[in-house]
């Protein structure tokens, strides 16, 4: 997951390691608990000088989820030691549940005549991290009210056509229904809804939000029990659809 590169130079000369993490929004706060471990880590390797979080907040980019993190040793043999050391290696892997895109690493070596600032403005690369998603709440809402200007309309119109036409199998009039609902839920709907309602729905908003607030806001998190609550409410919901259909096909045999 990392894409690594080296801006040359001696050994003798102090190293800059540059790490470029695209962070998802909802990892932010297990981010920063593992920034903390990672200062613990770093400030025991030999030859260490300096360690440094730059979050977006401060930095010239369009990334709202670049975290860099800026370390600096001694010399290119400590920083090559602290790399392959086995405890990064450890971190290096729990970091890859957090980031939303390959996490960048580069190191260079100071300049004879370094020139002040320029360490600091890493602007953004090719490698960019997916925009933060909207509130769960608001996509929810936004597109019920999608979804009810199609369904409405459709379930009233197409009926009483399909019947004209000789389609009056249920089987085979749902199956169309529901593909002129898709239809135009995604190409009408929902970007009309989209188009009336996007400056809402992208305002800007706190990254760390409590519990349990942060549910409506980022929906289930990518657990063990928020696998397990999905299960419940897809099983909670499709429960009573696929015994309605049971009971519907019992009742068509009962009567042929």
């Amino acid at each position: 997951r990392e894409v690594v590169g080296w801006g040359g130079g001696g050994e003798s000369r102090v190293v800059t390691l540059t790490i470029r993490n695209y962070i998802r929004w909802e990892c932010v706060p297990d981010f920063l608990a593992w920034h903390v471990e990672l200062r613990r880590l770093v400030c025991r390797a030999p030859g260490y000088l300096s360690c440094f979080l730059s979050p977006p907040s401060i930095q010239p980019s369009d990334d709202a989820n670049l975290y860099i993190v800026i370390v600096r040793f001694e010399s290119l043999a400590t920083l090559h030691s602290f790399v392959h050391s086995e405890q990064r290696l450890q971190m290096s892997s729990e970091l890859d549940s957090y980031v939303a895109a390959p996490t960048e690493v580069l190191a260079t070596q100071s300049r004879v005549l370094p020139d002040a600032g320029t360490d600091l403005l890493l602007s953004s690369s090719a490698t960019t991290a997916p925009l933060r998603t909207p509130p769960k709440w608001k996509s929810a809402v936004l597109l019920s009210i999608g979804l009810w200007l199609t369904v409405y309309i459709t379930s009233f119109v197409w009926p009483p056509i399909l019947t004209r036409i000789g389609i009056t199998e249920w089987h085979a009039n749902t199956a169309v229904l529901a593909f002129l609902n898709v239809l135009c839920a995604s190409w009408l709907g929902i970007p009309f809804i989209m188009k009336v309602f996007g400056a809402w729905l992208t305002l800007p908003r706190s990254a760390s939000i409590a519990c349990p607030w942060r549910q409506l806001d980022k929906g289930l998190p990518h657990t063990k029990l928020g696998y397990l609550g999905r299960v419940l409410i897809s099983a909670a919901f499709f429960a009573p659809v696929i015994t309605k259909w049971i009971q519907n096909e019992a009742m068509g045999v009962a009567i042929s």
